[in-house]
């Protein structure tokens, strides 16, 4: 070990050596100069391959279309209205299929677990044509 680089009192026996690198008695201390340098390369690194993958998944398109969001959110929908309200909130879903905005959906199927009635939740969709 040189003098200067580390204080006189430096031991490495309180650091303890993972079992899969057992064999190696030593470890290594990095100067703080090579640290910041190793750091940098990785964020650069990291950052670049975040935006590969970016560009890869943007390629590919969306995780999931619009029509399968709607069809799911129609489901949720229906089930939500059979488990709260049984037969008769099964009358509401042929206006709730009409409805294929996504936001409008959440919103109406987070409405149904403290909706008193039916006539609340009928009331917050669109009328029909």
């Amino acid at each position: 070990m040189m003098w200067g680089l580390y204080p006189t009192d430096f031991s490495l026996s309180h650091m303890k050596i993972p079992a899969s690198r057992e064999r190696e008695k030593h470890v290594e201390l990095l100067s703080p100069t090579y640290q910041l340098i190793r750091d940098d390369a990785y964020e650069a690194g990291r950052a670049e391959g975040l935006a590969k993958g970016l560009a890869k998944g943007l390629a590919k398109g969306p995780a999931i279309s619009h029509a399968k969001l709607v069809a799911s959110f129609h489901a949720g929908v229906e089930l939500g209205l059979k488990l709260r309200f049984g037969q008769p909130g099964l009358k509401l879903i042929e206006q709730v299929r009409a409805v294929t905005d996504p936001a409008l959906l959440m919103q109406f199927l987070k409405a149904i677990e403290s909706a008193p009635d039916l006539d609340t939740l009928r009331n917050l969709l669109p009328p029909q044509v």
